[in-house]
């Protein structure tokens, strides 16, 4: 009887120890599938694979949507141009305006913020700035009324992604949906598909800029960066823009940033007592086209002279001097 007791209490040992090898085996295979991700720095700086590893842990509904549209819209270029698509130069990327008008236009990236937002408005509505709006499309889903609120205030809104990862460091296949997927949220929000795109840190290749010129969108970056993400004191990134600002100059600036609301007043009085415009992005693209098409007329009209220069009439002495 002892030898059976003996044997049962062996047998629920070796059971106990088998479950507890079993739960600590699953939970060391959760680990390796569940990678710890930084949680203190931005998605655009992150590496590749954890890049890669949040956004297809983060693909909802809509992400899913964008990727199976631009899917549709772009396979058709892919099937008759593959060739030449794989050939072809970067799409134009804006970093400034006409050099020959005295204007700057200003932008703010990263939004919208609850916390921050609704003040930066009340700032450009204020001052009657007619900034560009660059927004991450989780931001936009989250604060729909802000989104309304720029609308309303006359600003013009751009993509910036609907995660804010870097470009450069996800699949090139979730680059189109990424840029779909903000403007479909965006279009929800405002009825309006937005035209401007820029790329988070800036940072593009040949594929994003394809890939965004074939959804519709000018990819702009910046002339000037007075670093206010990393948060110096307002006298820095005021001294870091005015030392180089210039005839059509793009300014970055990031939403969700005290010093830079508290620079804003400032930099604005010395661009508008220094005889600077401030001006839409969209009216300095238009603008920059209009003075690049009179210059390259200009070179035309230079050239036909040039080739069609009126050969003066003898005069009568140098007849005389023939005979």
């Amino acid at each position: 009887m002892s030898l059976i007791l003996r044997t049962r209490k062996c047998a629920a040992t070796y059971g106990l120890f088998v479950v507890f090898a079993l739960y600590f085996s699953i939970c060391s295979v959760g680990q390796a599938f569940s990678r710890p991700i930084p949680t203190n720095i931005p998605r655009n700086k992150l590496s590749e694979a954890d890049a890669t590893y949040l956004l297809q842990k983060d693909k909802n509904k809509i992400w899913l949507n964008s990727e199976l549209e631009t899917y549709q819209l772009t396979k058709h270029l892919a099937a008759l141009n593959t060739q030449q698509l794989s050939k072809a130069p970067f799409a134009p990327v804006i970093l400034r305006g006409s050099e020959l008008r005295r204007e700057v236009a200003f932008s703010f990236d990263d939004g919208p913020h609850a916390a921050f937002t609704p003040d930066l408005i009340q700032i450009l509505m204020k001052y009657h700035i007619p900034a560009t709006m660059f927004l991450v499309g989780t931001q936009a889903e989250r604060y729909p009324y802000l989104v309304k609120d720029e609308v309303a205030a006359g600003l013009t809104i751009g993509n910036h992604t609907y995660h804010h990862f870097s470009l450069t460091k996800i699949p090139p296949d979730y680059i189109g949906p990424e840029l779909r997927g903000c403007g479909d949220v965006l279009k929800q929000i405002t009825g309006k598909t937005p035209t401007l795109f820029r790329p988070p840190g800036g940072d593009y290749s040949p594929d994003v800029s394809r890939i965004a010129a074939q959804l519709g969108y000018t990819t702009v970056l910046w002339t000037v960066d007075p670093g206010d993400f990393n948060k110096p004191a307002a006298s820095v990134i005021l001294a870091r823009t005015l030392s180089k600002v210039s005839n059509g100059t793009i300014l970055l600036f990031h939403d969700g940033i005290p010093q830079t609301m508290e620079a804003l007043p400032l930099i604005i009085d010395y661009l508008k007592i220094n005889g600077y415009q401030i001006v839409s992005i969209d009216q300095m693209l238009k603008e920059r086209s209009a003075d690049q098409e009179m210059y390259n007329n200009s070179l035309k009209m230079a050239k036909f002279a040039e080739d069609h220069q009126q050969i003066p009439a003898p005069s009568i002495d140098q007849f005389n001097s023939k005979e």
